[in-house]
């Protein structure tokens, strides 16, 4: 079963691969200091372990982007000492003293955590950190987008007003092309004429997207679809609204998007395979034994209680066939009806994909149990307990986009109970308990109310 576990949290960081982005100037890197005034500071992380996480750079606290595999962070600062930190599972700083016209390399390890990828940064001399970022990619610049919990300082921002504008347009939704075509629903709240804007999507998250990363903007009143005359084309890029008395002020944010909602409801469903057995106590001299593994369907709807873009709540009532098997001759089929309550605790990569930790209980009722030897079929309702309880463990990725939400999932089942009636042991003389295990790989599409 460790062996087991340990392939679902591999599988829940390796189902998707985060992307390294920057949200401050990159330098050109054909020059050693492109300020020589100033400092150059590179953190890289090697490693392709928690390939699906992204993780946070902040260099006193200002948002500098976000690592992923086999990728580099590049930027130029005024010289002196400051921190530079990591946030994973974990947070992890170092910090510097530097010079004017001199570069500084940081190390980023990873680590495996519990819920998610750990890191832990490391000052490194010039030679073994120029080798490392040579090995490594640059960033993403053109697809950028910073969350907005980040708030990097205007300072850092170049062209950025003084002043940032809140917007609540009478638009149900808000489209933002990207230049790397990404494609982003959501409520534009707020905007720095000349520079960025946030926009709110439907889960609650908030990010910062800069004019010069958008191709256009799209806004839909409910009467006019996506592409007609109330689009915004790429001259949005190049003359922004540079006016805060060109952008409307409305003190309400849309209900629907409001952080004030009580929740965000989703509705959906999933199909996928159950790969079951049983671990079965007291028999073969007192040591125990699982069944062999029996194959099938699983498949049910779910609703999902979000409050924020961090948590949510999602009860289910779905169909599972569990079971074993033993050799050829013999099997045992079991389906249930299942009601799953999983707490999800997520992390979103970017506007439109998250992963997520599963940890939750499931109660199952039984609907036939069917025992078949050499081709003969027995009923075996009567023996076996009319309802199945354990916890589940597992992880998954998901690909929200305003209408729908795509979503792969894997999660492994612990049975509490034991599956027999224990007059049923008894007269059996063997096994004094069995319990269900089982493995349940899963896809589907949830669409947000």
């Amino acid at each position: 079963m460790v062996r087991l576990l340990a392939c679902l949290v591999s599988t829940a960081f390796l189902m998707g691969c985060a992307s390294t982005v920057q949200y401050v100037p990159f330098p050109d890197q054909k020059v050693s200091i492109a300020d020589s005034s100033k400092c150059r500071v590179y953190v890289y992380r090697p490693s392709t372990l928690g390939s699906a996480v992204a993780m946070n750079i902040s260099d006193n606290g200002t948002a500098i982007g976000k690592t992923g595999p086999h990728g580099f962070l590049c930027w130029e600062r005024d010289p002196g000492t400051f921190t530079v930190t990591g946030s994973a599972e974990n947070t992890s700083s170092v910090q510097i003293t530097s010079e004017q016209a001199k570069s500084y390399y940081i190390l980023q390890h990873v680590m495996m955590g519990i819920l998610e990828a750990r890191n832990r940064l490391e000052d490194v001399d010039p030679a073994t950190g120029n080798q490392g970022v040579m090995n490594c990619s640059p960033p993403n610049i053109s697809g950028a987008a910073l969350p907005a919990t980040a708030n990097p300082p205007v300072s850092m921002q170049p062209n950025a007003p003084s002043v940032a504008v809140s917007v609540s347009s009478p638009h149900l939704t808000d489209t933002v092309y990207m230049k790397t075509g990404e494609i982003i629903p959501g409520a534009i709240i707020e905007e720095n004429p000349g520079n960025n804007l946030k926009i709110r999507l439907k889960n609650g998250s908030e990010w910062v997207l800069y004019f010069t990363n958008i191709d256009r903007i799209v806004h839909n009143t409910g009467n006019n679809p996506p592409g007609n005359d109330n689009s915004q084309n790429s001259s949005y890029n190049e003359t922004p609204r540079n006016s805060p008395a060109t952008v409307p002020v409305v003190s309400k944010i849309p209900s629907q998007i409001s952080p004030s909602s009580s929740s965000i409801l989703s509705l959906g469903f999933d199909i996928g395979l159950g790969i079951f057995n049983q671990l079965a106590n007291g028999s073969n001299g007192g040591s125990p034994w699982f069944g062999d593994n029996r194959t099938g369907f699983v498949g049910g709807g779910v609703i999902e209680i979000q409050p924020n873009p961090y948590f949510s709540i999602q009860p289910g009532i779905v169909y599972s066939s569990r079971g074993c098997t033993s050799g050829d001759s013999i099997s045992l089929a079991m389906n249930y009806l299942t009601i799953p309550i999983e707490a999800r605790v997520k992390y979103p990569l970017s506007p439109t994909a998250s992963i997520y930790s599963i940890v939750g209980l499931n109660l199952g009722i039984l609907l036939s149990a069917t025992y078949t030897y050499n081709g003969i079929n027995e009923d075996w309702g009567s023996y076996t307990n009319a309802v199945d309880f354990g916890i589940e463990l597992g992880g998954g990725m998901e690909f929200p986009t305003g209408k729908v939400t795509p979503f792969i999932e894997a999660d492994y089942y612990l049975g509490l109970t034991n599956v027999f009636e224990q007059s049923f042991l008894d007269a059996m003389g063997g096994a004094t308990s069995f319990y269900m295990r089982g493995l349940e790989i899963k896809g589907g599409l949830k669409f947000p109310l």
